[in-house]
């Protein structure tokens, strides 16, 4: 039989092409850009509903939370069960930077749904590039195109859109690889089974034979 290591080896992520740094780094240089859109939305935000002070406080334990996962095992990361309220974590601590900035509007939220959204169903690296890519360059020409005067800060939508695509669209590929590594190493299991079964069906049948001739040699002796 095939070992767990064998199979992880043979199907790793690596192997595939999509991730070219460990799991660790990876998400953790995801995070920075998703921890500076934040804090620029949330110190140039008009909204008014926090003073300046915990505003600021909010960013540094921001900070620290992303800068705190370096001394993370590295194991952990590997696991669904912690970056899955991570990104939980990000999501809220991204929706409540958009809801207080008070520079969303209908338009937006729907760009940001479309770009998550396919983000999150293309079935390759290369498409997720795609996406990051076009989503804050259609957006940005769409609002070049309108005669109504922005704000400047209004232009934090732009990177907004290409870090939430690749954020999301990062840990979409990471769930659909695992699913697909998950059953290729079921299929080889499968498979070294049939193998180990057919192999002792082959011994059983040989040594059957084997037996029948030596017993048939010994009766024409005697």
């Amino acid at each position: 039989m095939v070992s767990s290591e064998a199979i992880s080896s043979t199907f790793s992520p690596a192997a595939w092409g999509i991730f070219d740094v460990p799991r660790k780094i990876a998400i953790i240089r995801l995070r920075w850009p998703v921890v500076i859109v934040c804090s620029y939305l949330l110190l140039y935000s008009r909204g008014g509903w926090f003073d300046p002070i915990m505003i600021h406080g909010f960013l540094l334990l921001y900070l620290l939370s992303n800068a705190a996962l370096y001394l993370v095992d590295e194991k952990l990361f590997a696991s669904s069960y912690f970056h899955t309220p991570l990104v939980i974590f990000d999501t809220l601590f991204l929706t409540v930077s958009l809801a207080v900035s008070g520079q969303t509007s209908a338009d937006f939220y729907i760009a940001c749904f479309l770009t998550i959204a396919l983000s999150c169903i293309c079935h390759d690296f290369r498409g997720l590039m795609v996406v990051t890519a076009l989503a804050p360059l259609l957006y940005g020409y769409s609002l070049f195109q309108t005669t109504e005067v922005y704000d400047p800060s209004i232009y934090l939508r732009l990177p907004f859109l290409f870090v939430s695509s690749l954020f999301y669209g990062y840990f979409a590929q990471l769930e659909r690889v695992k699913k697909t590594l998950r059953k290729q190493a079921e299929q080889v299991v499968q498979n070294m089974a049939m193998i180990h079964k057919a192999k002792s069906e082959f011994l059983s049948v040989m040594s059957h034979e084997l037996r029948t001739r030596l017993t048939w040699s010994w009766a024409m002796r005697s």
